[in-house]
């Protein structure tokens, strides 16, 4: 899920989207740039996840060096996956 769509949509991280998940990862592309912060609600949620005996959250911040395929690809050096 996108918390804000390429459409402008936001879906904030709400107890509906996180019940029945035991794990939940967490990417934040481009926080930073965006100006994206959680919520009181959010944090809520978060909370009460955590709150369930062997529920893991994983939160994985990333940096966005722009948006050419190629400089990430670069900057990463991940073979697999290879540049648009």
């Amino acid at each position: 899920m996108e918390r804000v769509a390429v459409d402008g949509t936001h879906t904030p991280l709400a107890r509906e989207l996180v019940c029945g998940l035991d794990t939940l990862i967490v990417i934040s592309f481009d926080s930073v740039r965006t100006g994206q912060r959680a919520d009181a609600h959010e944090l809520n949620t978060l909370r009460h996840f955590l709150e369930v005996p062997g529920n893991l959250l994983v939160v994985a911040p990333h940096h966005n060096l722009g948006d050419d395929p190629e400089v990430e690809f670069r900057h990463h050096e991940d073979r697999t996956i290879p540049p648009d």
